[in-house]
Parts: structure tokens; sequence; C-alpha cells
């Protein structure tokens, strides 16, 4: 990432009109912006655009740029959107939401560590008018716009996007109240006994491995996390999972499934010791989990429910798996 470090004569410059002058093809405006949503730090934290520059100050930009961010940089050459070589089906399309199936393989927003391109591009490029969707209370939610929730870049499956910030709100709203229905098929490592039950701990990040962790008992750390999960099928060494999310923290499922000991399949991130020592394990090249199941109310309070079947990858591995 491009980064500038104040010089003696440049002290006492503002942020925002500093960066102007390094920075072609781009607004004030927008710049300051960027500063705002933490796209350009100061000695690795957020200050406002009229910050003024101190002697030895280091300056990082392009943080979290999207694809169509670097395009407004002067460096939509360099950028292929290889987002629009990936088949993003549309599942359901109103003047307010869209329902669509995502890839496995496809990010679904800028983050700090990776500016590839990403379903927001296809989005922005698709739909231009959804850059004036997003979270106006987040001040990373201009680089997530129509984003209410989102899915893990190895996790394929439905997601509903908002087209109008009324939809967006209404929808933000149902998560927060526990309304959105999320269903998850998972194919796990292990028999379970129970054919249902519920995993509730809480999730923090792990400051040793930067993994997400399920901590056990009372905690004053963490956020709440709640999945609870129904048997669907038993096999020999597997157990394929319907799971359902009361709670959205990151890699949640993941996390609660591996805390109990049955690691989702094809799961590298998060895999119990016993999967990881197992000889002659079989290549899995994608998780075996997706987003099988959504409901929500549309903003005349219908309730719309969608579902759709496991990827024909999925079929074909469980149908060589013996019962």
């Amino acid at each position: 990432m491009p980064q500038y470090k104040v010089t003696i004569d440049q002290v006492g410059y503002r942020l925002d009109k500093f960066l102007l002058s390094k920075i072609k093809n781009i607004s004030r405006a927008r710049i300051q912006k960027n500063i705002k949503a933490g796209l350009y730090t100061v000695n690795g934290k957020i200050v406002p655009p009229h910050y003024f520059l101190k002697s030895g100050d280091v300056i990082v930009t392009q943080a979290f740029l999207s694809a169509s961010e670097a395009g407004r940089s002067g460096k939509s050459k360099k950028i292929k959107p290889k987002c629009l070589s990936y088949k993003i089906q549309i599942m359901a399309e109103t003047n307010d939401y869209l329902v669509i199936n995502k890839p496995v393989g496809l990010l679904v927003h800028p983050t700090q560590t990776k500016t590839e391109v990403t379903l927001v591009d296809w989005l922005i490029k698709k739909y231009p008018v959804i850059k004036k969707v997003y979270d106006h209370e987040n001040k990373l939610g201009i680089l997530r716009p129509g984003i209410v929730h989102r899915l893990d870049r190895d996790v394929s499956g439905l997601m509903v996007i908002a087209k109008t910030q009324p939809m967006f709100d209404a929808l933000k709203n149902q998560f927060k109240q526990r309304i959105i229905k999320k269903e998850y098929l998972a194919l796990v490592h292990g028999v379970f006994n129970l054919n249902e039950g519920k995993i509730e701990r809480a999730i923090a990040r792990s400051k040793k491995t930067g993994l997400m962790v399920a901590l056990t008992g009372v905690s004053q750390f963490g956020k709440e996390a709640i999945t609870e999960f129904e048997v669907v099928k038993r096999f020999k060494n597997y157990t394929l999972l319907k799971i359902k999310l009361l709670t959205g923290r990151t890699h949640q499922i993941r996390v609660h499934l591996k805390s109990i000991g049955h690691s989702i399949v094809g799961d590298k991130l998060y895999q119990t010791r016993d999967v990881r020592l197992k000889k002659g394990k079989i290549a899995i090249e994608n998780i075996f989990l997706y987003s099988a199941g959504l409901g929500f109310n549309d903003l005349e309070n219908n309730w719309q429910e969608f579902k759709f079947k496991e990827p024909k990858w999925w079929q074909e591995f469980l149908r060589n798996l013996k019962s």
C-alpha cells in the first residue's frame, strides 16, 4: 500500500489537502469520506480530515479499496473485474431487494487486508444507484453498499442485498431483532449422538493466531453467539446438519462446530486436532457449508422465503459416502 512520510516542509498541512496533492483523479470530498472511513491512516490511526501533519507522521493509503474505488484513483486499467467471471445467479429481484446465490471463492466486500475485486464491484457495475445504499451508522458502510450480511469467501448460497435505503434499514432492523431466517447445511466430521441441539458460546478473536475462538464458561470477553443444529442424515464418519443462526458472528458456524469436536469437512482454518492428524485424508477443495435457506419481511411486511438445493459437487460427494 502506498505510504508517505511527512517531512519538515510538509508539517502543518491538513491531511485532506496533502492527500489531494498526492492522489490523482480523486476529489477532495471523496478523500474526506475515505479518511473518515479509515481508508487513509496516520501512524496506524484514524484521524479527521482536518488533522494537521507533524514531522515523521506516516500516512498509509489504499487500505480497503475496492476495484471500483481503485478505478477512481486512476488504476482501473490495472484491475480486471474477475468477479464478472463468476456465475452470480439471481434468485429473486424487486425494486427494493435482490436475492442471489453467491458462488464459492468470491469475496463479498473489500477488507483491510484484501483489495481484490468483490461482490460489491459486481453490484456497483450492475446497479450503480446501490452506491447510495449503506449503513450510515458505520464508518465502513460506504465500502459495503447494499450489503446487510455476508458469507465467507469459501461459502456459497443465498444472500439478500438491499437496493434501496428503506429496504436496507428494514433488513438491518430484522437482523438486529433476529427476525431474519438463515439456514445452512453443513457436513461435519464425526457422528452426532444428539438429533438436535444448541451451541451457546461467546466468540472472540485469538490474539495468538488471529482466528476466532469459542469461549467456554462465563467470560467478559467475546460476543454472544448462538447456533442451533439438527441432524439431517448420518453417514459413516460424517454427519449432515441443518444449521440455524440466531446471531451473526464472524466464522460463527465453523468456530462453534469445531468447539464441540465436529469441524466442517473441507474447512482448512478450523479443524479439530484429530482431523489435522488423520492420515490418508480425502483431498477436498471446498468447504462443505452453504446458505440453504433465507427468509425476511419485505417493505409491505410480507414474508419472503427462499430455498436452495445443494451444489452439484455436494451431491456427488454425498452419493459416495456410506450410511
